[in-house]
């Protein structure tokens, strides 16, 4: 939900916040690159770490730079908040896909990425859509999004941590 809604509405949000087009879409090329990061970076945390304890960690990251986007920070920290955001949101994505890869069993591991990816999608249809609503019922506030998007990385960093405690640990992870 969150990688979604940012791709998609994140230009739009900086502008009606106040960023002229030019800020608005360097910020939005910060948040790509910190997305390309964060794939190397996640990936490396997740061979080191584990993928799941990984995820919970890129994931609060993730939801925790969107929330400093309410307090209206200097320029300085939307840029960091955007790399943030960026590894966060796109690299617990990378992880989730490596941890069903390493907690399934061979004989289920594709029924399970089908099914990992397939409702990962239901975040990407429903992202945009719910940016758009929050939008027209907020009368145009950003802050409903980032709202909407930063939780929705603390969510995510919630139930990685359930899947976490709840799964015992295999001779992949460490």
């Amino acid at each position: 939900m969150a990688w979604y809604g940012l791709g998609t509405w994140i230009t739009n949000l900086l502008q009606i916040a106040g960023y002229d087009l030019a800020q608005a879409l360097v910020i939005t090329l910060t948040l790509n690159l910190g997305a390309v990061a964060g794939s190397i970076v996640t990936a490396w945390a997740g061979d080191r770490f584990g993928t799941v304890p990984t995820g919970v960690v890129a994931a609060a990251i993730a939801g925790a730079a969107l929330l400093v986007l309410l307090t209206h920070p200097p320029l300085a920290i939307v840029y960091v908040a955007m790399v943030l955001a960026g590894v966060g949101t796109h690299g617990t994505q990378c992880l989730i896909i490596a941890a069903i890869a390493t907690y399934f069993p061979d004989r289920l591991r594709g029924t399970a990425l089908g099914w990992g990816l397939g409702v990962g999608r239901i975040g990407a249809v429903l992202a945009p859509q719910a940016g758009g609503w929050l939008l027209a019922a907020t009368s145009n506030d950003p802050n409903s999004n980032f709202l909407l998007f930063g939780v929705s990385a603390l969510v995510s960093a919630a139930m990685l941590l359930g899947i976490w405690k709840g799964f015992p640990v295999t001779h992949d992870e460490r």
